[in-house]
């Protein structure tokens, strides 16, 4: 082999070598470690704040974990789609074990041949672009899904703290009934009232207890719901604390915002739009055909000589010109943009909805609290003593405990409901303000 051809071959090899260095990219790593959830040490309950709550929810539900990986994968995809095109190397042996002056390989010809596809129009920077459209409307479902737990982690934790609340309340009114019980055997028994009033006072502490019953039951299914989110189980009760009577006060709307603005909802339709004309404008440029170069190097056996070999080829566009393609990626275009418009009239009346229910919740909890609740109580405070000094009878008392009774369930509801509303119009603005140590769920 002569010094030409020895040159032309390390040529031909150094070209494939660097052709294969510079479309080689390193592969986008993906942490996939989350943090352990804490633990109560001792075997005794730990307290659960909400803000600790929504963190533990945030970094450990599986549901978001999905989110995330979803989101990581469609940030690898849109590394890969910018990646060029592999150069192919053939070697192609012609005219051996033939006939005549063909037999064995004397009159073989030996070509070692580097081929290379460029792709016209900037297809690849337009596959860059929809990877890219693509990542966004994954980072945008990982901010709904993110929003999604905030809300129902906000309504467990509420719907727990109530629910150990309705289950203090339910013991108190055991003791009351007891002693109210035990005042009326007292009054029997001293001749001031009459035995019929023992009989009709008889069910005033089974049901009580039949309350308490209830409300245990209703506590053991509200930290069961809060257990699933946190995923997590525990050989303790899990115990939360919290004051349901601090409602939330949301932000004033400033000049010319909306607030529905930072709905994910709008923000993952306007990515799934972006990601429809990018992907429109991809199949637009599939019309348009690519060029592939080919280098090579040929040896004749005949003479031992060696030639260069040079070749393009241009696929003609005759029959396939991606005419259905186009009309499908602009079908869809115009779905996404249908779509897009639908969701922000269903934001904004769900926005305007949910304010109204807030200020009434709201509103409620307030006059429950302030107005209702210091009536009912000073009502059977002052009932209860009549009784006590025969002014009253039995069922004026039963019928203020039990007015009193409603007027601390239906404030315990509302203040729930009040605090759970709250949170779905944080959603609304893309704000998380409850989470530990951030006013805002960053969307990466």
């Amino acid at each position: 082999m002569t010094g030409t051809t020895q040159s032309l071959l390390a040529g031909i090899l150094l070209l494939l070598c660097v052709a294969v260095v510079v479309q080689a990219a390193p592969p986008a790593a993906v942490d996939g470690n989350i943090a352990p959830v804490p633990q109560s040490e001792g075997g005794t309950p730990q307290p659960l704040t909400l803000p600790l709550a929504l963190g533990r929810v945030m970094a450990a539900n599986p549901e978001l974990a999905a989110a995330r990986a979803a989101s990581a994968a469609a940030e690898a995809e849109a590394r890969q789609a910018g990646s060029f095109a592999n150069p192919e190397l053939s070697l192609e042996v012609e005219n051996f074990a033939g006939s005549d002056t063909l037999r064995g390989f004397d009159g073989a010809e030996t070509t070692l041949r580097l081929d290379q596809t460029f792709e016209l129009g900037g297809k690849r920077a337009q596959r860059r672009a929809i990877g890219t459209a693509a990542q966004a409307v994954a980072r945008q479902q990982q901010a709904l899904a993110e929003g999604d737990l905030y809300v129902r982690t906000v309504a467990a934790f509420m719907g727990l703290l109530a629910a150990q609340e309705r289950l203090q309340l339910a013991e108190s009114r055991v003791q009351l009934a007891t002693r109210t019980r035990a005042g009326i055997q007292a009054q029997i028994d001293a001749g001031k009232s009459p035995n019929i009033a023992g009989i009709r006072s008889q069910p005033l502490l089974v049901e009580a207890r039949l309350e308490r019953d209830r409300a245990s039951g209703a506590l053991e299914v509200a930290r069961q719901e809060l257990t699933a989110l946190l995923d997590q189980e525990s050989v303790t009760p899990l115990v939360v604390v919290g004051d349901l009577g601090a409602l939330p006060e949301l932000p004033a709307t400033g000049d010319g915002e909306t607030r529905e603005t930072g709905a994910p909802q709008l923000a993952l339709a306007a990515a799934a739009r972006e990601q429809a004309a990018r992907e429109l404008a991809g199949e637009r440029l599939r019309a348009i055909p690519d060029v592939t170069l080919g280098l090579g190097l040929r040896r004749f056996e005949e003479n031992g000589e060696h030639a260069l070999v040079a070749g393009l080829s241009l696929p003609l566009p005759l029959f396939d010109r991606n005419r259905h393609g186009i009309a499908a990626a602009a079908a869809r275009l115009e779905q996404a943009r249908s779509a897009e418009q639908s969701i922000r009239l269903t934001t904004a009346a769900a926005l305007r909805q949910a304010t109204q229910e807030y200020q009434a919740r709201c509103d409620e909890a307030r006059a429950l609290r302030e107005e209702l609740l210091p009536a009912a109580q000073q009502s059977f405070e002052a009932v209860d003593y009549g009784y006590r000094a025969g002014k009253f009878g039995l069922l004026d008392l039963l019928d203020t405990q039990r007015q009193l009774g409603e007027v601390q369930s239906q404030l315990l509801t509302a203040q729930v409901d009040c605090h759970v509303v709250a949170a779905r119009l944080d959603t609304f603005r893309g704000r998380f303000p409850l989470l530990a140590g951030r006013a805002t769920l960053e969307k990466q």
